[in-house]
């Protein structure tokens, strides 16, 4: 039969197998091939002359679908993919239907359908092509001693979150300046003082150049609901994430004004994704180079008719190998698209990659976690830091929030706008005074 690799897994799976297990020949496909997961870390599927397929028994763990690793009406997985890598295959056998079964160390039990086998059949890209753009990569960060930070960034305080009078937005000038500067440095802000109507988050619009509309709308609530579209409107915990990862063009910064919050939970989480990569790098830097050179596929499908997807690294250089963005979203990756470990390169596949790095965004010591109160409106920069929160019961109280995504670049234009006009320098794009100012340095 025709062999091809299996990208996920890094094992071999034929296509003949794959095609009979999806036509529901179930007793043929059983007879065609047997699962089996000595010593436990893959499940090997194999006929009488050949090994089929070995797939790591941490991305079958991931990849389950049931209920209790799936929510059912997102379909979002529930699995915390870096927490599952430790987890090994007990059992394994096709089923009458052609499915394979599999029972995990954790106590876990999935069925994977004929047809998830057959499409996990397909290869991915040549592994030599993406071995050299990894290679290559790593001795160029090797020659500059590794990725490097914006020049402005500071690190994110870890014992409280960074504040500002919410009056700055209303009266504007050098102190709205100073707090957009201060925002830029360390990715976030709590600005206190604000009222709790609807109006809050259209004003904050207002004032740093307008919302980015998404499928949401120009703003959305955050709040528990009924039939949810997104894990954020439940109570579930919500693990560190990028927002919107599945748009061909991610929000930049995100606003969430809290309204009620007498929920028992619900605490809000913050972490640093550039310091989080950074320490990847040093830690192995064959991984950090495999998240910076393969692109992912991040998926969501809400409400009907819309079905978003995009392919993108997890982290994302700019040329001059500066951090640029980490994007990570337990809940939307798509990890059938995986391509084949690096095997004896880097001895480190990209779900073991991509589980280092969430192993390092998780790190209890790096997390800041903090209660946002009515009034108080949370900015965070949506392409270097990740955000989650504790789970929430909605039967103990209400928690609403009131968002909206903006544009960093508009954010700094608002900025250097200030201190121009805190100089005394003309707005005119043709004044002589503003072609020489600062904004033309910076």
């Amino acid at each position: 039969p025709e062999v091809v690799e299996v990208g996920e897994g890094g094992g071999m799976l034929t296509r003949q197998l794959g095609r009979a297990l999806a036509a529901g020949r179930g007793p043929a496909a059983r007879g065609l091939a047997t699962a089996s997961c000595a010593g436990g870390e893959s499940v090997t599927i194999r006929n009488d002359s050949s090994e089929l397929a070995n797939l790591s028994a941490h991305f079958l763990r991931a990849e389950c679908y049931c209920p209790e690793c799936r929510h059912g009406a997102t379909n979002q997985r529930l699995v915390d993919i870096a927490a599952s890598a430790g987890v090994t295959a007990h059992s394994a056998a096709i089923a009458e239907d052609g499915s394979l079964k599999v029972a995990f160390s954790d106590g876990h039990a999935s069925t994977f359908a004929p047809r998830w086998l057959e499409l996990h059949s397909r290869s991915s890209e040549p592994d030599g092509s993406r071995l050299r753009r990894i290679s290559s990569l790593a001795e160029c960060l090797e020659a500059q001693g590794g990725p490097a930070l914006p020049e402005s960034q500071r690190p994110l305080p870890l014992d409280a979150p960074p504040r500002a009078p919410w009056a700055a937005i209303e009266e504007g000038g050098s102190q709205l300046a100073g707090v957009l500067r201060n925002f830029r440095r360390h990715g976030a802000v709590v600005l206190e003082g604000a009222a709790t109507g609807d109006d809050v988050i259209e004003r904050l619009a207002q004032a740093l150049g307008g919302e980015r509309a998404t499928h949401y709308g120009a703003r959305f609530h955050v709040l528990s609901k009924q039939q949810p579209d997104s894990l954020a409107n439940t109570g579930h915990a919500l693990g560190y994430h990028t927002d919107l990862p599945y748009r061909a063009e991610v929000p930049s910064v995100q606003a969430l004004h809290c309204q009620q919050s007498d929920a028992e939970g619900g605490l809000s989480l913050l972490t640093d994704g550039f310091a989080a990569a950074e320490q990847l790098y040093k830690d192995d830097p064959m991984a950090f180079a495999e998240l910076a050179c393969t692109p992912l596929s991040f998926c969501w499908q809400g409400r009907e008719g819309v079905l978003l997807r995009a392919q993108r690294p997890v982290i994302e250089l700019c040329q001059n190998l500066t951090l640029r963005a980490v994007n990570f979203d337990n809940r939307n990756v798509r990890l059938r698209l995986l391509p084949e470990s690096l095997g004896g390169v880097a001895g480190k596949s990209l779900l073991e990659a991509y589980s280092a790095l969430g192993a390092r965004i998780d790190a209890p010591e790096k997390t800041l976690k903090f209660r946002l109160e009515p009034g108080e409106v949370m900015m965070f920069h949506n392409r270097r830091l990740l955000h989650g929160r504790t789970a929430f019961d909605a039967s103990s109280g209400a928690r609403k929030l009131h968002g909206c995504y903006l544009d960093m670049d508009m954010i700094e234009s608002t900025e250097r706008a200030l201190e121009l006009q805190a100089e005394g320098a003309m707005t005119r794009f043709d004044a002589p005074d503003f072609a020489r100012g600062s904004f033309w340095d910076a």
